[in-house]
């Protein structure tokens, strides 16, 4: 069994609690925190930010809004490109599962 959120969900839920809450909540500055649209870009695959923070953490999902679930469940340790074949392996995990609860 596994349960699979909306990925859009998942990702904005991320930033409003691991971003925002982070400075704003947990660090009171605000002003560090970055729009949505900056934040997304900041992680998007192959941006700066994202390549600099796989090769010094690799396999590390916790930040990851771009094909999360098939990163997830392929082991993806962030040092290649998600691929159509990536994609088939996720969808062969999934079909191992005998129940997949999609919540959001």
């Amino acid at each position: 069994i596994t349960t699979l959120r909306d990925p859009i969900t998942r990702a904005s839920s991320l930033y409003w609690a691991e971003h925002v809450g982070w400075f704003d909540g947990i660090l009171r500055q605000p002003e560090k925190c970055s729009t949505y649209r900056e934040w997304v870009n900041a992680w998007r695959d192959n941006s700066q930010w994202k390549s600099e923070f796989v090769a010094a953490n690799p396999g590390n999902l916790y930040v990851e809004i771009e094909n999360y679930y098939v990163k997830a469940l392929t082991g993806w340790q962030g040092n290649t490109t998600i691929s159509a074949v990536d994609l088939e392996k996720a969808k062969k995990v999934l079909e191992s599962f005998d129940l997949v609860f999609l919540s959001d």
